[in-house]
């Protein structure tokens, strides 16, 4: 690589003797660096591909599992840690593996007026079983639990701006645009096969929802008036929201879990019914997801495009309003899963897009 670089023929010697004899510039020196890089990637690359193709075709009855440490923080969460842990299992016959368990465990802590605050608690499973009735029927299994001490609310709309309180407001002006929620969750959805790449998706998901809201907040006077700057707010209680989801999924992408190429686009139509009727929790909700991938470097660089639209109509529960999503309900239009440096919870509405 350093003799094709400094267009000199080699003759023999190591990478030593080659340098004396060249006496290269730095220019010389860079074109090497980057011819040296190209050999030993695309080495690299056929070396890593053959070596998992002959492991799989050895091993293709096998259990996979990774263990992962989660461990982040920000002002506002505190300290964050936690597990992932994934477990697969492989069978001839299945695609792409005959059942995968994810498992996520997270809290955070920060020093608190009280002592510790735990701002952040959540566990999640999820199954997925592929190749159910005889390769005619995917399922999808979640399960959550989370507690959350700390989630933005700032109102209804793009123009809801950050406000102060009142000097003689009650409560901790730190807090006036937090509140605290409970939730538990069940989804589960179904995925039918259907020709040309394309799938049929039914799913429910039962949601039981407790808000917690601060003394003195902003949230605490939206939910006492049951309004926000003149939008109704349903949900304002204790209340479980029962999600039915149907829908149609274009999946033509050459990786589920890292694509280089193809294009995955869903579109989804959900509705909720609130219980008790005195929720007042009555919507539906419709989603088009839109997901192109195109290689730049295959297999370690491709060029990801996403274009996401969701529409709320009804009575749908206010803290409906901070997300959405298709079929795996997300923080919209800001957080880690939709624009990242937006704050999860920060915009809340009926429409949202991105």
């Amino acid at each position: 690589a350093f003799c094709v670089a400094t267009k000199r023929k080699y003759r023999g010697g190591g990478l030593l003797t080659v340098w004396r004899r060249a006496r290269p510039t730095s220019k010389s020196v860079w074109l090497a660096v980057v011819a040296f890089a190209i050999a030993w990637s695309a080495g690299a690359r056929v070396a890593v591909a053959a070596d998992v193709q002959a492991r799989e075709a050895l091993d293709a009855d096998r259990l996979e599992w990774s263990v992962l440490p989660v461990v982040a923080g920000n002002s506002d969460l505190g300290v964050i840690f936690g597990g992932f842990f994934v477990l697969a299992g492989f069978e001839p016959g299945y695609e792409p593996y005959r059942w995968r368990a994810e498992n996520v465990l997270v809290a955070s802590v920060k020093p608190g007026p009280h002592g510790a605050d735990w701002p952040l608690q959540v566990l999640r499973t999820k199954w997925d079983l592929p190749g159910l009735l005889a390769g005619r029927l995917r399922l999808e299994a979640t399960l959550g639990l989370a507690r959350f001490a700390h989630e933005p609310w700032y109102g209804v709309g793009n123009a809801s701006p950050i406000q102060a309180p009142a000097p003689d407001s009650p409560g901790d002006p730190a807090r006036y645009h937090q509140y605290g929620k409970r939730e538990a969750s069940l989804r589960l959805i179904g995925r039918l096969p259907l020709p040309h790449d394309l799938e049929a998706v039914v799913g429910v998901e039962v949601r039981a929802f407790q808000p917690q809201p601060f003394p003195g907040s902003l949230l605490s006077q939206h939910l006492a008036a049951a309004d926000a700057g003149g939008y109704a707010l349903y949900g304002t209680s204790t209340f479980v929201d029962l999600v039915p989801t149907v829908g149609m999924l274009y999946d033509t992408r050459d990786h589920e879990t890292v694509p280089m190429a193809g294009m995955r686009h869903a579109l989804a139509l959900r509705g909720g019914l609130g219980v008790p009727r005195g929720s007042g929790v009555l919507w539906a909700g419709l989603t088009l997801d839109a997901r192109f991938y195109v290689p730049l470097a295959a297999p370690w660089l491709a060029l990801a495009v996403r274009a996401l639209i969701d529409q709320m109509w009804g009575q749908p529960p206010w803290d409906e309003l901070r997300g959405g999503g298709a079929f795996d309900p997300i923080s919209l239009p800001g957080g880690m899963s939709a624009v990242r440096g937006v704050p999860a919870g920060r915009y809340a509405g009926p429409i949202k897009a991105l």
